[in-house]
């Protein structure tokens, strides 16, 4: 996702996927200070600017934004400290998409199990660990950044070992839609009226969706993609448009989830152009865009 509001040259969007907790709170002052004095510098001065969730100035449904992030954006930043489990579905969702994530923990930290093994960037806020973990992080985006890195994802390596090697477009959004499940179902747990997602409170509902994933947000005429969502009205037809166009409907499955794949017509004009899901029964319209080029 490439930042065009400040008017000027366009830079990419670091996205920071952490605990927050509510103003003047410990949690919040610690990642504030982590933010400040290790993530913002280093992204500053590669290209990058910085966004949290609290920060989404969009209006509507915050999950949709949060994941719309999660798939687009250029990269994210996932601090695991506290061992917070909405930054863990976070993570698995940009996981599943195989977009490029660096992990980071405050020393002293345990990684979770399935995590053991991959890199993490430990920091604390002593002067000489913050300038440390600055280089770290430098040097990992300098990685991100080069023409030859290649996204190691577990989440793909573990399809893959299910599918005798054949990971495919389909099998990994169908391992979004899991995430998304699980997520939806932690947000729709009711606390005191509000729930939290990655410490942001929102109100509670008995629904989060719509919500919708694309697997790819740019594409070229005739070519293939997948969309998968969640919070349908069950078992009836999605109908999918681009533009004003109707290009397929899909029936949804009895949970109200969809995974549709859609081709995109060969004399479809090049630029943006608008996906919308319409779900008739709810009076739900959901719209995203992707980029025809």
């Amino acid at each position: 996702m490439i930042d065009m509001s400040g008017g000027g040259d366009p830079q990419k969007i670091l996205f920071i996927i952490s605990p927050i907790g509510s103003e003047k709170s410990t949690t919040r002052g610690h990642f504030d200070k982590a933010r400040r004095h290790i993530i913002d510098p280093v992204a500053k001065d590669m290209g990058y600017r910085t966004i949290r969730s609290d920060e989404i100035p969009r209006p509507g449904t915050i999950t949709n934004h949060i994941i719309e992030h999660l798939l687009k954006d250029d990269l994210v930043v996932a601090d695991m400290t506290e061992r917070n489990p909405n930054v863990f579905y976070e993570l698995a969702v940009r996981r599943a998409v195989r977009k490029p994530v660096i992990l980071m923990g405050a020393i002293g930290d345990r990684v979770p199990f399935d995590l053991a093994a991959q890199r993490v960037i430990f920091y604390d806020l002593d002067p000489d660990n913050i300038t440390k973990a600055k280089e770290e992080l430098r040097r990992q985006i300098s990685e991100v950044n080069s023409e030859k890195f290649i996204v190691d994802s577990p989440i793909e390596t573990a399809i893959s070992f299910e599918s005798t090697g054949q990971v495919t477009e389909e099998s990994q959004m169908q391992e979004v839609l899991s995430i998304l499940r699980n997520l939806s179902e932690r947000m729709s747990r009711v606390e005191n009226g509000r729930t939290l997602i990655s410490g942001v409170a929102i109100p509670s509902s008995p629904s989060i969706g719509p919500a919708i994933v694309l697997s790819k947000t740019v594409v070229s005429p005739g070519e293939y993609f997948t969309i998968s969502g969640i919070g349908f009205t069950s078992s009836t037809i999605i109908r999918i448009f681009l533009d004003e166009r109707k290009l397929i409907g899909v029936p949804s499955n009895p949970d109200g989830s969809i995974v549709a794949t859609v081709i995109i017509p060969n004399d479809t004009a090049l630029g943006t152009h608008n996906i919308s899901l319409i779900d008739d029964l709810a009076n739900v319209e959901l719209v995203t865009q992707l980029v025809v080029k």
